[in-house]
């Protein structure tokens, strides 16, 4: 069978069309080892190496795409706000720190950058770059000529990092490498936002959440962007019950909230991420039936199996309040025994997801436990 006339292309105008590809992507490799360079960025990002790692992996590939002189990907922290370095070749402590700094965010150029997507060199300004305090007085004197800045952003618009990529020469590249570091920028976007299985976790499971903590891999808690911490003595309180594990659920009341019935639900949710493996929520709410923060200890030292005294004895009351507010219990929850005062708290997620351990920090369970009273 004959191809129709349309398909039909000579061997020369293959040849010629390579090489005006190669010419157009200003890359002193070959076209297609540019875009299968971009190609794997992908891939590396996805990996289980650090982030450090692969942003210095995916550097190797770009140099198929750029021949830069320095580049540096970061991330914006927003406990601290500012900039920290995920990986970062060719550019001095100096330059580093000027990057990072308000001294660049301040700059005319940054204006220009955050308005386009992708990257952003200094022939897209429309000013020369030595109308550019910064250029002038930081880049410019450590030899750098043309280079870009690419802002990456979520998807509601909030600020993750930039990828900083500087060349020696004063020439801008072509149109076609330009779009190459920008697919492959775009592809960094889970490195600059380590937290972003933990804010889909939370956006899907939580979205009411009054308070979010994220806990690090260093054992630490962090915030997660978009929403305030929760109490330090509640986040202490987590990190001092070896029991509470991820999927744990249960009510908390602030030291503060002196009002009756009102407590907070909290969730310890795991995100399977290695950065940040655990999510805590904490939404505000009334407690069901009404619970007070001390009916709420009893209850759940009750559902572990202490008796009256042995309760007393944990929370320093005696044993007559105890049973008061045991009945109080059954009363409100309208049952007539503890196992199923117990067996009601668990389906509403009223207690620990451990019985025995109290809904906070106050009480210390007694070693020995029997049932009655």
């Amino acid at each position: 069978m004959t191809p129709p006339a349309a398909w039909s292309v000579s061997t020369s105008s293959c040849v010629e069309y390579e090489r005006r590809t190669e010419v157009d992507m200003g890359s002193a490799y070959p076209a297609t080892q540019a875009i299968e360079a971009a190609w794997r960025v992908p891939g590396i990002v996805a990996g289980v190496a650090s982030a450090a790692d692969r942003a210095e992996a995916v550097f190797d590939e770009l140099r198929h795409v750029i021949p830069y002189a320095a580049i540096q990907l970061a991330r914006w922290d927003y406990a601290n706000d500012t900039h920290r370095v995920i990986a970062s070749r060719g550019y001095s402590a100096a330059v580093l720190a000027s990057l990072h700094s308000e001294r660049y965010r301040n700059d005319r150029v940054w204006s220009v950058i955050a308005k386009k997507p992708g990257p952003v060199f200094w022939e897209d300004c429309p000013f020369d770059r030595k109308g550019s305090g910064f250029y002038s007085t930081v880049l410019e004197p450590n030899g750098f000529g043309e280079g870009a800045t690419m802002l990456m952003r979520s998807h509601e618009g909030g600020y993750l990092g930039m990828l900083t990529v500087n060349i020696e020469d004063t020439r801008a590249p072509v149109e076609g490498t330009r779009s190459l570091l920008g697919v492959a920028g775009a592809a960094l976007l889970p490195l600059v936002a380590p937290d972003r299985n933990a804010h889909a976790l939370v956006s899907q499971c939580a979205p009411d959440a009054d308070a979010v903590a994220v806990k690090d891999a260093d054992g630490g808690w962090q915030p997660l962007r978009d929403w305030p911490m929760p109490p330090i003595d509640l986040l202490t309180y987590v990190d001092e019950s070896p029991s509470l594990r991820p999927r744990a659920r249960f009510p908390w009341f602030d030291e503060r909230e002196h009002g009756r019935g009102v407590s907070a639900h909290v969730q310890l949710l795991p995100t399977g991420d290695r950065t940040y493996p655990t999510v805590l929520t904490l939404q505000t709410a009334r407690t069901p039936f009404g619970l007070t923060r001390r009916e709420v200890q009893i209850l759940s030292l009750a559902a572990g199996g202490l008796s009256n005294a042995d309760i007393a004895t944990a929370l320093h009351l005696s044993t007559r309040t105890v049973s008061t507010h045991m009945d109080h219990v059954l009363g409100k929850l309208q049952v007539t025994s503890r196992t199923a005062a117990a067996i009601k708290a668990v389906d509403h997620a009223l207690l620990s997801s451990h019985p025995g351990t109290c809904a906070g920090p106050s009480a210390t369970v007694p070693t020995t436990r029997r049932r009655g009273g």
